[in-house]
């Protein structure tokens, strides 16, 4: 005929593979004999053409329904396995492999009899279909992955190693890695028949006893008490997911179910759990979205959740939160979340999920949130803008009240950086300074028609709204904008964040401080900010002074009363607590700084409404800076003086009554709210702190305790944490203020206090400083002394009886103690200064 001789089987032809068919006639080629398929030699076989795709997209489709179908049907598969348990017994052997089995050596015949055996279970499913018709249940958990879970042996997200994922939505990508010589001998196959063919049953086994991550091993009933725990008291702050139970989550995502896992945590008595999990989770999600290809909806909900409760972190930059949601936001695009119902047109492999529309599009809204939540945490500009689902949201009543309140606040929160902050004619970004007035007032009237139409009654999404609006006021306190425009944001910055504050602080009385998400945390975090830097400016009123600084000493302490056990947990908590520590010792030491330049953000203005941060720490490090120098000419000048009075002719500022020895174990936080709406908070030792102290004195050979916990007693008393005790260095114990009286001590608040009576200190003749790069001297320490010496008499009221050498000494270790670590380095927050740079 003209042709050459046809030596090849009809399905290596139809692969256009290599073929020994015509050498080991009659036995099977290599690769039939391997699949264990038909082998034959057909010269009038004619390969398909142009179709090998769309018949890998049906057959993948076919599988997919069926998965699904015994997924969803447990009592049919329990009916058949219990009809055929006779013979199954003899004939499969079930095995758990990594991979979908390549190959098979098993001959012809036992093929053949695997063939015929699943035939009989695929007619008795059909049967048991006709018969008994029954609904099918989302929430099966037969289908279950083996007694112990870890991540080489069941499901992890989108792996391309893995067994076939029941319930995941990265499932059908491992199923199309079967091997696709199944596709000549079932071409003329009716693809719409729900039948199994070439495929042994599916495999059940029992339920997983325990749940590994590296050497974290997590029994089931641990794992289920902690799920429990997450949807109940976690999962309300951010509602973007649905689940059932731990074994279901576990097999959605590996990562999913890990990071829920290690949020529950944060509710543990001590964080043994949570530092395990913490670092093996990162390394989790690193090899899952990097490493590896996600797919799925579920690896976005994690990092959301990841961003909603941050990892920790002791530096800014440290924090992968902003990473994470990043990363989600470029999943979501990927997978179409930002188009609702037309999931379709972007992904062919996602397995459905129950209600699946409407969790695609809670996940993208609350990619949209953090998005401008954490934009503005950073000063950055958000790269995410408003579409069809997230203007849709603001009147789509079926969403949680509390999360739509906080997607339409989001929407305003984008609408306010992209008018402030946008401008292409300024190098900053920033609108032009005399035309910020009218563009904030504008904007402010319309975020109050905003809260009119929501009718806010949660005090979370309250929080979060007047976190906006300090949004608006950070806005009119940046350079360039004139101080009677400024003037007028002022009181109204003060009265958002005293509310904030408020609010916060009744809220922490019913659940740990840890437990609420970034979000709340961030509105005190900044709220305290705003009220440190406007009570040092003239800006605001007289009659506010004193309320600010209470408010910024109630949120100090609830962020260092924290359990002994989490106290050394790196997290935002602990950073804000450290940066008004060293904001605090600017006062004591460099107080001049704050007073400064006109206006209240003076250094920073390229980071929108954070440049509040940025410019406090700016001072920070200017105090360190200038306290060297301050030391350094302290010793050339053996007449230099501190003097209460600064050059200027202002008085210096009263440092805040910060302690940061304090934890739960040892004080009780006592909070009341004034009529005027300020927060007072009283720290009252334990009985057993106080018996700590009596012991501690008793040992030493003391009559009686002097401190409680490392707090000088005489501090206590003036800030009205106990009552005064005029003899205690004699042994008399300190009692207890009244629960129902907490004293706002007059003395440590007061702003307006005399200081006329204060001495000036004078230094001693100083030894010598040796190389000047040291600067934690014997002289600067001794003028560390002189300058607690003085401020700490401030607190106390002015006093300075030089006979009371016992009560000096005290007063000039705690301060020591409290701020030791101020000249080493510590105070980089930000994550910016190379220690291996030489200086300028």
């Amino acid at each position: 005929s003209g042709h050459r001789p046809v030596t090849s089987c009809t399905h290596c032809r139809q692969h256009k593979i290599k073929c020994n068919a015509s050498e080991k006639y009659p036995a099977p080629c290599q690769r039939c004999e391997r699949m264990g398929l038909h082998c034959e030699i057909d010269p009038q076989f004619r390969p398909r053409k142009g179709s090998q795709m769309q018949t890998l997209r049906n057959e993948v489709d076919e599988l997919k329904a069926k998965i699904e179908f015994l997924q969803r049907n447990e009592s049919i598969i329990a009916q058949v396995l219990s009809n055929k348990s006779s013979s199954t017994n003899t004939n499969n052997t079930t095995t758990t492999s990594n991979n979908i089995p390549t190959d098979n050596t098993n001959n012809n015949n036992n093929n053949n009899n695997n063939n015929n055996n699943n035939n009989n279970y695929n007619n008795n499913i059909h049967n048991n279909i006709q018969s008994n018709p029954i609904k099918l249940n989302h929430n099966n958990t037969s289908l279950l992955p083996s007694p112990t879970c870890n991540p080489s042996q069941t499901t992890n997200d989108s792996s391309p190693n893995t067994p076939i994922n029941i319930i995941s939505d990265s499932a059908s990508n491992n199923i199309s890695n079967n091997d696709s010589s199944n596709d000549a001998s079932n071409n003329n196959e009716n693809n719409s028949k729900i039948k199994i063919e070439n495929s042994p049953p599916p495999i059940i086994t029992a339920p997983p006893t325990e749940f590994n991550l590296g050497d974290v091993r997590i029994p089931l009933e641990k794992a289920n008490e902690l799920h429990s725990r997450f949807v109940n008291h976690y999962l309300p702050f951010f509602p973007i997911l649905h689940t059932n139970n731990a074994i279901e989550l576990y097999t959605q995502s590996q990562l999913l179910f890990w990071t829920v896992c290690l949020t529950a945590c944060l509710s543990d008595p001590e964080p043994t759990l949570y530092n395990k999990l913490a670092s093996l989770i990162k390394q989790l999600a690193i090899e899952t979205c990097w490493i590896r290809t996600p797919r799925s909806t579920h690896i976005v909900q994690a990092l959301l959740i990841l961003s909603c409760w941050p990892l920790p972190n002791q530096k800014v930059l440290d924090d992968c939160s902003y990473r994470f949601v990043g990363l989600g936001r470029n999943l979501a695009f990927q997978l179409g979340l930002h188009r609702g119902k037309f999931i379709s047109e972007f992904s062919r492999t996602q397995v459905a999920l129950p209600n699946a529309v409407k969790w695609r599009t809670m996940t993208w809204l609350g990619v949209f949130f953090h998005e401008q939540f954490w934009a503005s945490v950073l000063g950055l500009p958000a790269s995410l803008q408003t579409d069809f689902l997230i203007e849709n949201a603001r009147l789509d009543y079926s969403l949680p009240k509390n999360f739509r309140c906080l997607i339409c606040l989001a929407i305003f929160q984008a609408k306010l950086a992209n008018v402030m902050g946008s401008s292409v004619t300024s190098p900053d970004g920033l609108m032009e300074g005399p035309n910020r007035a009218g563009a904030l007032n504008i904007l402010q009237r319309e975020l109050e028609r905003l809260i009119f139409k929501l009718k806010i009654d949660d005090p979370i999404s309250e929080i979060y709204h007047l976190y906006v609006k300090l949004m608006i006021c950070c806005f009119a306190f940046l350079p360039e904008t004139p101080t009677e425009d400024q003037t007028k944001y002022v009181t109204m910055a003060y009265l958002s964040a005293t509310r904030i504050i408020t609010t916060f602080s009744k809220l922490v009385e019913n659940k740990q401080l840890s437990e609420y998400p970034i979000y709340v945390r961030h509105a005190v975090t900044y709220s305290a900010f705003m009220l440190f830097r406007l009570h040092l400016t003239p800006l605001l009123l007289d009659k506010y002074i004193d309320s600010a600084r209470q408010s910024i000493v109630t949120v100090h302490r609830l962020f260092r009363n924290m359990l002994a056990a989490w106290k050394d947990v790196n997290n935002d908590i602990s950073r804000t607590a450290k940066v008004l520590e060293n904001l605090n010792y600017v006062i004591i030491t460099q107080p001049e700084i704050f007073l400064e330049g006109e206006g209240i953000i003076v250094k920073m203005r390229s980071h929108l409404t954070n440049s509040l941060f940025y410019d406090l720490v700016w001072c920070v490090h200017e105090g360190k800076r200038r306290a060297i120098a301050t030391s350094e000419k302290s010793h050339k000048d053996s007449h230099y003086k501190i003097n209460a009075i600064m050059p200027n002719g202002q008085k210096r500022p009263i440092p805040l009554p910060f302690y940061n020895q304090i934890t739960k174990d040892n004080f009780k936080t006592i909070t009341t709210t004034t009529p005027g709406g300020t927060t007072v908070t009283t720290l009252v030792p334990t009985q057993s702190a106080i018996s700590n102290a009596k012991a501690s004195a008793t040992a030493a050979g003391l009559s009686g305790p002097t401190e409680i916990n490392g707090i000088p007693l005489i501090l206590l008393e003036a800030t009205g944490s106990v009552e005064k005790v005029k003899h205690h260095h004699e042994g008399s114990i300190p009692t207890i203020p009244p629960n129902n009286s907490p004293v706002l001590s007059a003395q440590a608040m007061n702003h307006n206090g005399s200081l006329n009576n204060m001495n000036s200190i004078k230094n001693s003749t100083p030894n010598s400083v040796g190389n000047g790069m040291n600067i934690m001297t014997p002289h600067h320490n001794q003028y560390q002394q002189q300058m607690q010496q003085l401020q700490l008499q401030q607190i106390i009221g002015g006093n300075n009886n030089n006979n009371n050498i016992e009560t000096d000494f005290q007063f000039d270790n705690f301060f020591q103690n409290q701020n030791f670590d101020w000249m080493e380095g510590t105070d980089d927050f930000l994550g910016w200064l190379d220690m291996n740079m030489k200086p300028e």
